[in-house]
């Protein structure tokens, strides 16, 4: 009895020493302002010199049913920025205070809440290697007001939608950051620098809720109809592919299910006019498709081994996604749509899965991953295993390995397999960030879901950087970067060396201007496999001091590989990138970039002996602009424009252009409409007519509702 005894006393002794430090959350329907609850003694995060507020905010917590209440009373003053109104996640010029909450310590991840002064909402994940991810959403809502004095917000996070351990009592952490804008300034409640790693999850409050949240059916189904017109064929359309269905179902606190039937993304703008004529890789594209954006990190592999935009038009797409214990789990799956041009196949209907498991041990986290690209008479299969060691506070171990094999039955080849292997060791002690890596890839790895790079080289590189502490002159901080690395390529034959140097200093100045001076020097392989020596010098001004104008002055100088040639030549380039926001309801972006090469346009190309001409345009212009007006959270117009002027076949430039209405009428019940078009210049400016002559290739309007149950 005795020995019972002394057992639940130890342990009553060890969560009373757990909770030491710890915020009680009191549960009340009424708000509780009292100092148990109350945070305060935010310090600045950028610069990062830890000084306090001049004037100390406060923040209050408490538990309201299945909701966690935030009450902030914020001191302001001439500085403070109420900015415009946006759509959820739109970036706005404005002051915010963020709630980032850590539901799972062990597991590396927080759920992020935004404030804004006007209304607007912005939420996303934080992940493991401090990427976010914005595409997440949930149900939180706040009230705002200010007066001359302070800025007051009341925020109400719904629980029961996110994952925790279901055991009570919840033991969580939270991050406050408050920004202000016209300074540029961060502030964090506890301090907690991003530069910290996984450590920085660790370094939030201690908060302990003590009243059990209920879940909540969460069902969500969002049917959607749309109606398009080809504008060139003059003909309209009306088929099952018109039709399609939304489907996301949470079982459990953390298990998330999402099922897309002929997901529609008839309102994606189109892609970015970009410089892809001296490439030697296909064209690499952001994705921008909702459905395969949101909770893709969370399956733990990157681009090279899955590219979502190799999926052009699923018929059917699912995911779902979970924790158990410290373990996450993620599955995807996606039926890609056949299609075909006067009996040509166009895009086959293959079907991509990704099945991952990735848990966490302690300080060690080991990322599985299992990707496959399948068709009848071939399949690649991948695993992609990425294993993260934290070994102590300031030094991590990562390696990956990818093993691949692909089988085509139509083609008289032997089954091909081959194995990626990456290791790399990173320190960061003060101001430093300092690592080491080798990397070997096969020549038979193939890795048709994801997106190509090269193959059959052993390489090992080494990368520092150094951050400076702030200061209270002109020059508030800088950094400087150096990498390098060094390439075998073909290492069980001829092989063939290749080198890269590259350096970087970057100045932040006072009033939001910054300057970054780089340079390279590489000795990149051409088609061939025969060596070049390049190099690159650019600089970069950038200006932020003004809501209505924003810019970047960019000028670079380089010795650059053309791989159509097999040869260097001069390369000089200038952009010039400009946004802001005008009356508070217009936002606007757009850059030129123009690129000069020193070749000839007409060049002679000699293959087996034989002499070819080969045209190349050798001074082009890339251009992108884009145009939003938001009079209020329900209505948005947005509208964009692409330019080329890169000359080949007969094609002097090339323009596409969008126009988009979202209106969310009740909410979660949209209206779009839009168009896209896409057109070719066939006969040069004249003086008589100087837009010169198009022809349209691509034209199309659409009508689309959507809603959500």
């Amino acid at each position: 009895m005795n020995q019972l005894r002394t057992w639940i006393v130890l342990v009553i002794f060890l969560q009373w020493f757990f909770l030491l430090g710890a915020i009680i959350l009191p549960l009340s329907e009424e708000p509780v302002l009292q100092e148990e609850n109350m945070l305060s003694g935010f310090k600045r995060l950028y610069p990062d010199d830890k000084l306090p507020e001049s004037q100390q905010s406060r923040i209050w917590l408490w538990q309201k049913d299945n909701n966690l209440m935030v009450r902030c009373v914020i001191p302001i003053d001439s500085l403070f920025t109420v900015g415009s109104p946006a759509f959820r996640d739109c970036a706005t010029n404005a002051d915010y205070i963020r709630v980032q909450l850590i539901t799972l310590p062990q597991a590396y991840f927080s759920y992020n809440y935004q404030a804004f002064p006007s209304g607007n909402l912005s939420d996303f994940v934080r992940n493991e290697d401090m990427s976010t991810d914005y595409n997440w959403n949930s149900s939180y809502s706040y009230e705002s007001t200010q007066d001359a004095n302070f800025w007051q917000v009341t925020m109400k996070i719904p629980l029961s939608e996110l994952r925790f351990k279901q055991e009570l009592p919840y033991n969580w952490k939270i991050i406050l950051t408050r920004y202000i804008h016209k300074t540029g300034e961060f502030y964090s409640l506890p301090y907690a620098n991003i530069s910290e790693k996984r450590n920085y999850f660790a370094n939030g409050q201690d908060i302990v809720l003590t009243h059990y949240v209920e879940r909540n059916l969460d069902l969500s189904v969002k049917p959607y109809f749309v109606k398009s017109y080809d504008l060139i064929s003059k003909q309209t359309s009306f088929d099952p592919d018109c039709i399609g269905l939304d489907l996301s179902y949470s079982p459990g606190h953390r298990t998330r299910i999402k099922v897309a039937l002929n997901p529609d993304f008839s309102d994606i703008p189109l892609d970015n006019a970009q410089d892809i004529y001296n490439s030697k890789y296909p064209p690499y594209y952001e994705e921008n498709r909702f459905f395969f954006i949101e909770d893709i990190n969370a399956l733990g592999v990157d681009s090279s081994v899955f590219y979502s935009r190799n999926i052009v038009q699923p018929k059917i797409a699912f995911k779902m996604n979970g924790v158990a214990g410290a373990s996450n789990w993620g599955i995807l799956g996606a039926l890609d749509k056949k299609i075909t041009d006067d009996g040509t196949l166009i895009n086959p209907d293959d079907y991509f899965q990704i099945l991952s498991f990735i848990p966490t041990i302690n300080k060690l986290t080991l990322a599985n991953a299992i990707v496959s690209r399948l068709n009848s008479g071939y399949y690649n299969h991948a695993y992609s295993g990425r294993y993260y060691w934290n070994m102590y506070k300031n030094l991590d171990l990562l390696t990956t390995v990818v093993f691949g094999i692909r089988n085509r039955k139509a083609e008289d080849v032997n089954m091909q397999k081959g194995v990626r292997s990456y290791v790399q060791l990173n320190y960061y002690p003060n101001n430093w960030d300092l690592y080491l890596y080798g990397e070997q890839v096969s020549k038979d790895l193939y890795l048709d879901a994801g997106y190509p790079y090269d193959k059959d080289f052993h390489r090992y590189g080494m990368m520092a950087k150094w951050n400076s502490a702030p200061y209270t002159g002109y020059v508030k901080d800088f950094n400087l970067l150096l990498n390098g690395s060094w390439t075998e390529f073909h290492p069980e034959r001829d092989s063939v060396y290749v080198y890269n140097i590259n350096s970087a200093l970057t100045v932040n100045l006072k009033s939001k201007f910054s300057l970054l001076l780089g340079s390279e020097y590489a000795t990149p392989l051409d088609l061939y496999d025969n060596n070049h020596k390049t190099y690159n010098v650019n600089l970069s001004l950038t200006s932020q001091n003004r809501e209505t104008l924003s810019y970047r002055l960019f000028a670079s100088h380089s010795n650059s590989l053309v791989y159509s040639l097999s040869e260097t030549h001069t390369l000089n380039q200038a952009a010039v990138f400009i946004w802001g926001t005008l009356n508070k309801v217009f936002d606007y972006q757009a850059n030129i970039s123009m690129i000069n090469y020193n070749y000839p346009k007409v060049n002679n190309i000699v293959y087996n002996g034989i002499v070819y001409p080969l045209v190349l345009d050798n001074r082009y212009e890339i251009i992108n602009c884009k145009l939003q007006y938001t009079p209020n959270r329900k209505v948005s117009f947005s509208t964009g424009i692409g330019i080329t002027t890169y000359e080949s076949n007969d094609v002097y430039a090339n323009v596409s252009c969008y126009g988009n209405l979202r209106y969310e009428f009740k909410p979660d019940y949209f209206f779009f409409l839009g168009f896209k078009s896409n057109q070719d210049q066939n006969d040069r400016p004249t003086s008589d007519n100087p837009i010169g002559g198009f022809v349209k290739k691509s034209a199309s309007a659409y009508l689309k509702l959507s809603f959500t149950i």
